[in-house]
């Protein structure tokens, strides 16, 4: 039972188009599905670590405001990067050391992403979970990795389709944003 709550809610709270879902896309067209997969399986584990906690009963997340500061100095930082950054075609060139250095980027990037932090602890507190240890873990970590395997083979499906100035760009300012109201979210 807990398994498949935890499915359910991976699949779901990974859905959310937020800041890990613009750079799952982003790197899926920009260097292929591989790249795409590597951010995908990182938002996965960090949701699927956060699953456990919750299933373990560790529902305190600490009231601090380091992860947001971080968390949105980064998302600032990748913005502006994204929106500098001049691509004149798609490649597919890179090694296993960027897939790896992906991977643990895009799992500590989660783990820091206040609105991960607090979905996850709303989700919980509102099914009432405070229990199932690690296979509720395991369902969110495979839910969410069935979800971003989904956004991956659309974006490589669609990345034909798509000018990656103009995703670079958008994607840039997106991430901007969700940096700003990181900090925003400091305010009194």
């Amino acid at each position: 039972m807990y398994f498949f709550k935890g499915l359910a809610l991976g699949f779901i709270l990974a859905m959310s188009i937020g800041p890990i879902a613009i750079i799952c896309i982003s790197k899926t067209i920009e260097k292929g599905w591989r790249l795409g997969i590597s951010v995908a399986m990182g938002a996965a584990t960090a949701d699927g670590i956060y699953g456990s906690l919750a299933g373990l009963g560790i529902t305190f997340f600490p009231n601090s405001n380091i992860p947001k500061i971080i968390g949105g100095a980064f998302l600032i930082y990748l913005g502006l990067k994204s929106i500098r950054k001049h691509i004149i075609k798609k490649s597919s060139n890179f090694n296993s050391t960027e897939l790896i250095k992906t991977y643990f980027t895009i799992v500590g990037l989660t783990m820091i992403n206040p609105s991960t932090i607090i979905t996850f602890m709303a989700a919980f507190a509102g099914m009432g979970i405070s229990d199932g240890g690690l296979i509720l873990g395991l369902g969110v970590f495979i839910g969410s990795t069935l979800w971003h395997c989904v956004l991956v083979t659309l974006a490589n499906i669609l990345k034909d389709r798509i000018n990656l100035g103009f995703l670079n760009k958008f994607s840039g300012l997106l991430l901007c944003s969700f940096g700003l109201i990181s900090f925003l979210s400091l305010l009194p």
